[in-house]
Formats: C-alpha cells, structure tokens, sequence
C-alpha cells in the first residue's frame, strides 16, 4: 500500500510500490512519473551502490552519502560524494544540471 505524501515528501516510492528492486531503474522511473518531471531534472541522494546505480541508469544525478556503514561501496556512478547532509551545496547541486 503506498505511503501517503508528507508536508516534506510530495511522492514516497516503496519497494512494495514496484516488481523490480534497486539497482532496477523502476522505483526512480515511478516517482518521476508521479511528480510529473523529466529523470535529468531530478536528484537522488543515496547511501547505497545500487541505488546510484539505478539512478544513473534511470537518467538522474545521484549523490552519494558515505557513512560508516557503507565505506567500501563502489559510488563511482554518482555525480558527487558526500559525508552528511550538511555537506550539500546548492551551487554544486546547479551545476550538475547544466
């Protein structure tokens, strides 16, 4: 059953919302399809190879957040790499679209 939209969250994509698990482009297609925009205009922001990897194959810029519990996965598919949320820079973030 989908989740319903949050004050922060216009669309929330389950793995019970589609067939194919990630690396599977599936669940990126379906919330890009949801909020009606194009998969080169969207962002993800991911703390798992294969979630950057379905990113990218979806089309979209990825950021991948490194933690102690992911440091010897492979995001070399992700746009950029960062170690918190506090580390996102709007200006880096504009540039990954042009």
């Amino acid at each position: 059953m989908p989740l319903p939209p949050t004050p922060h969250f216009d669309s929330i994509v389950t793995l019970d919302d589609v067939k194919n698990p990630k690396p599977s482009p599936e669940m990126f297609r379906k919330v890009c399809h949801e909020l009606g925009i194009k998969p080169g205009h969207a962002l993800v922001i991911e703390d798992g190879m294969y979630g950057i990897q379905g990113a990218k194959q979806c089309g979209m810029h990825s950021i991948g957040l490194r933690t102690k519990f992911n440091k010897y996965q492979d995001f070399s598919a992700a746009s950029m790499e960062i170690k918190s949320l506090g580390q996102l820079d709007v200006e880096k973030i504009k540039a990954l679209g042009e």
